[in-house]
Order: C-alpha cells, then sequence, then structure tokens
C-alpha cells in the first residue's frame, strides 16, 4: 500500500465502455396540407396573350373529367406568350401568335389558378414537337390539336415538371 497525504485520493485505471450509439433514420419529411381554395374554372379560350394572335389553333378534347390549361413558350426560351383554358370536354377555337413554340399542357380536374394549377394531382406535359405559326400568301398556317391518346397519333407527349411548367 502507497502512503496518501491527506485530502488526495488514489489513482486508479478504470476504463469505462464507450456508450453504444444506435443510428436513427431521419423523420421522413412530412409535407404540409395543400390548402389553397378551389377557384371556379375560367371559360374555354384566351387567358392570356403578350403578343398579336394571327394563326388559327385549335385544341380538342374528349369528354371526360380533366381540364386544361395550355401555355406557348417560345421554342428559344422565356416566359409564355400565349395561355388558354379548356373546360372538360370542350374544344378550344383561337388565336396564336405567329413563331415558333413549344407546348406545354397541365391537366387535372380540380383548379386552384394559375399559381397552384390543378393542385397536388397536376400533370404536366410538353409536346416534342415545335409549333410553328406563319404567315404565307394564302393567310396563316395554324394546327389543330387533339390532347387524348389515339391509335397512330402523331404528337409525342413527355411528362414536365410542374416547376418547369
Amino acid at each position: 500500500y502507497k502512503s496518501l497525504s491527506r485530502g488526495s485520493v488514489p489513482s486508479t485505471s478504470t476504463r469505462t465502455a464507450d456508450p453504444i450509439r444506435i443510428a436513427r433514420r431521419p423523420e421522413p419529411a412530412v409535407e404540409p396540407a395543400f390548402t389553397a381554395p378551389e377557384l371556379i374554372m375560367p371559360q374555354t379560350g384566351p387567358l392570356v396573350s403578350r403578343a398579336s394572335s394571327l394563326a388559327p389553333l385549335e385544341i380538342r378534347t374528349r369528354a371526360s373529367t380533366h381540364a386544361y390549361y395550355v401555355k406557348l413558350v417560345p421554342a428559344a426560351g422565356g416566359d409564355a406568350v400565349a395561355e388558354y383554358f379548356i373546360k372538360p370536354g370542350d374544344r378550344l377555337v383561337a388565336l396564336a401568335p405567329l413563331g415558333s413554340y413549344e407546348l406545354r399542357y397541365a391537366a387535372g380536374q380540380t383548379w386552384y389558378g394559375s399559381t397552384y394549377l390543378f393542385g397536388p394531382s397536376t400533370v404536366c406535359s410538353r409536346a416534342e414537337s415545335i409549333f410553328d405559326f406563319r404567315q404565307t400568301s394564302d393567310g396563316y398556317t395554324g394546327y389543330t390539336v387533339e390532347l387524348f391518346l389515339q391509335v397512330n397519333g402523331n404528337l409525342r407527349t413527355s411528362r414536365l415538371a410542374i416547376e418547369d411548367f
């Protein structure tokens, strides 16, 4: 034994085990509930046109529960120059600005406005073809688009993230 002086404590070599660390999975992010108010659907027709509209544009839909919000975006990029709304089962007959455009559309059942579109269930797509609206010696060239699946259809589309709409 070792002699101790007053007030001192013998030193001991004691080792404690490291605490067990358990990896915790992060809690899944909880999406806030969608609370935007439902709006009355606009009438079928043009909503916005930022350029003179001269060329014919017809968009046909089938009788269904889905409405469509359609945009013409310059092929070279930028903001939409024309926007149209089509109620379920309606047909749009309108004029489009001259130029080359990408046709984008959002579809859904309940309208929440141009910011929220059709809410969380919105499906956005874009046509893979460029639409060229031109003036010719005979007048103006335009398009008729049928927005429904059909055998031997010639309009290829791809999904589009709602942020890119």
